[in-house]
């Protein structure tokens, strides 16, 4: 079977560690999988080329048009089966490449589904139809696309998994800032680029539960041009000693292991992938209801679900996990063994061939492992 996907960028990201997980779980099965990536960069550039995989750059100087011809010319000389987008914004480069092979293309919904339509400047509820299939990572995606007009016909969960193993492995690049061994340590993690994200009330929490936790911690991972508005926040509210920003960082795994807990104050998410890793470090989480966020934690099990923009609410669960250590390390204990149960990469390919098979029965001879 052979599988094209149509690639926005190999950085990162989130979508583009699932990516390289849907890559290796298809070549174990004994696909052949090509690569189109618009832009390749590190870090997933290199590891998917060790799988044995092309990666063909169809970005050029000349124009999308352009860049569409010489997409399809090598789509053409591929010939696959399936064409399949990575990201939102490469679901038409999908859809046009498909049609010139007779294969069936895949669209992809990487947020929830509302936020991939607010990114693209425009037509983009257009980008939710021109595929025959779609796949998301998300119940909330899924309930939003079918509110959107989008047909259930064809519309596929593939919720996003983790290595275990590969997260275990990975090693701190650099000493952390204000790690100190006798504080409790509260981290969020994300870009900021986006106000969504709503790091302004993890600060505003982290102030409110730092005047009944004096031995309180608060870390920020990520980037982007909010993060100077950030700061001007933490050193406004008196917090700017215990807080540390500590920018893009590639060794977040291991940082996350550092922690005690972690917070995701936003508003709107997907599948939010960082409380995944967090709860494969085994760490409490402190949500809202973001996305599919209240499915992954399990309130009073392996954390807590709060209140939409609610930093009282926030400060109220870091003050209650501060105080019972114990209530927190069995949180993240629990949360290790959920996900390792539920989101394992070892269910990857299984899943995915099902959806191959579903929308294309003569591909029954495909491996089911």
């Amino acid at each position: 079977m052979r599988i094209a996907f149509i690639v926005e960028t190999l950085g990162s990201g989130g979508a583009e560690k699932q990516l390289y997980y849907m890559v290796r779980a298809l070549r174990q099965s004994g696909a052949s999988i090509r690569l189109y990536a618009i832009l390749v960069c590190p870090p997933y550039d290199d590891m998917i080329r060790s799988l044995g995989v092309d990666i063909i750059p169809i970005r050029s100087n000349h124009g999308r048009f352009y860049d569409m011809l010489m997409l399809i010319k090598e789509i053409r000389r591929y010939a696959p089966h399936f064409v399949q987008a990575s990201h939102f914004p490469c679901n038409p480069y999908a859809a046009l490449a498909a049609r010139t092979v007779d294969a069936v293309d895949i669209g992809a919904i990487r947020n929830d589904g509302l936020r991939d339509v607010e990114s693209v400047a425009f037509g983009g509820k257009l980008y939710l139809h021109c595929n025959k299939a779609l796949i998301c990572n998300s119940e909330a995606a899924h309930s939003n696309l079918l509110s959107l007009g989008r047909s259930r016909r064809n519309l596929f969960i593939l919720p996003n998994v983790i290595d275990l193993a590969q997260h275990d492995r990975v090693e701190l690049s650099e000493n952390i800032p204000g790690i100190e061994d006798d504080v409790f340590k509260v981290i969020a993690v994300g870009g900021m680029h986006f106000p969504v994200k709503r790091f302004d009330v993890f600060l505003k929490g982290l102030s409110l539960a730092s005047q009944q936790a004096p031995a309180l911690r608060g870390y920020l991972i990520g980037d982007g041009p909010l993060r100077s508005g950030l700061e001007t926040l933490a050193t406004n509210l008196g917090i700017s000693g215990i807080v540390n920003f500590l920018g893009q960082r590639r060794d977040v795994a291991a940082i996350l292991k550092t922690m005690d807990v972690h917070v995701l104050p936003s508003d709107q998410e997907g599948f939010p992938n960082v409380v995944l890793e967090a709860m494969a470090s085994s760490l409490a989480v402190v949500t809202t209801r973001a996305g599919d966020a209240a499915r992954l934690v399990e309130e009073g099990k392996t954390g807590f679900i709060i209140p939409f923009n609610s930093p009282e609410a926030l400060a109220e669960r870091i003050v209650l996990l501060y105080r019972n250590r114990q209530a927190c390390k069995s949180f993240g204990d629990s949360g290790r063994i959920r996900i390792n149960r539920e989101y394992s990469h070892v269910h990857l390919a299984e899943r995915l061939g099902s959806i191959y098979r579903t929308l294309n029965p003569q591909l029954d001879n495909y491996p089911k492992c």
